[in-house]
């Protein structure tokens, strides 16, 4: 969708202390698929693609999909990473994560030895097969999804919880940016 869109990742991937860069990604019917990972506080529903399904062309709450901005993580589907960085930290982990994880394991690697990752809007990319890729078709698939998932979690979640990029007066479920967390004396676990 956008012409010069390697350009833009590119030259983010090239700033001094950035280590990864991903794009906007929208289905064919123009609704967002990616626009950064959220990491979330619970092992069974630990990560969720920032936007998905909503109109492509919308900003997303105050914007943010419309901006620049750094993330926890972004989709292997498209993502600039300078070679000697990348290389560096031992690339995707097909062993550990062989169909769903190996990207945002990348990304938390990238964030650990100290570099940012960054979600750019200028690059806007259509990402077609992603819908049709049968996420849950199957209960094995489920199975394998669920186990990366935990994975994740096992190995992540005590340095990148509570995600750093959240506002953490957002409700932790559902749809980021959604809806605000209950107040705190309304919350279950007083």
């Amino acid at each position: 969708m956008s012409q010069d869109w390697l350009d833009e990742l590119v030259s983010r991937a090239l700033q001094s202390g950035v280590g990864a860069v991903g794009c906007r990604l929208l289905y064919e019917d123009g609704t967002l698929q990616h626009a950064g990972f959220v990491a979330r506080e619970t092992a069974d529903d630990f990560l969720t693609h920032e936007g998905v399904g909503e109109e492509g062309s919308e900003g997303g709450y105050l914007g943010r999909h419309a901006l620049v901005h750094e993330t926890s993580a972004v989709t292997g589907a498209c993502i600039a990473v300078r070679r000697e960085l990348f290389q560096a930290l031992g690339g995707f982990d097909a062993v550990q994560f062989p169909i769903d994880g190996n990207d945002v394991d990348f990304c938390f690697r990238v964030r650990d030895a100290g570099y940012s990752v960054i979600y750019t809007p200028y690059a806007t990319l259509y990402h077609l097969k992603s819908k049709t890729r049968g996420y849950g078709a199957t209960e094995a698939a489920r199975d394998k999804a669920q186990q990366s998932l935990a994975r994740l979690w096992e190995m992540w979640s005590g340095k990148f919880t509570p995600d750093p990029y959240y506002n953490r007066h957002f409700d932790r479920t559902g749809q980021p940016f959604s809806r605000l967390r209950p107040p705190l004396e309304s919350r279950a676990e007083l």
